[in-house]
């Protein structure tokens, strides 16, 4: 990527164990989907390979305005 290039990782906050994490990352400009996947790591990848070529980079999360909370927080996220 050269300078002018940036990477925006957005990532939609779901649970692993129940296939609801998803993330994306597209390279601007152009909007060029570079990668995809539903596994966390993936998506810190996509955003270190970035960083690492020296490009900008945008972590983009889901942001719900309230979230229960369980008493159990092993639960939290669990539908």
């Amino acid at each position: 990527m050269d300078r002018s290039a940036a990477r925006v990782v957005a990532v939609d906050v779901g649970s692993v164990r129940t296939g609801s994490f998803a993330w994306a990352a597209v390279d601007v400009p152009g909007h060029r989907l570079t990668a995809h996947g539903d596994d966390p790591a993936g998506a810190v990848e996509a955003l270190a390979v970035a960083l690492a070529d020296g490009s900008d980079a945008v972590l983009a999360l889901e942001a719900p305005m309230s979230v229960p909370v369980p008493e159990d927080g092993r639960l939290l996220g669990k539908s």
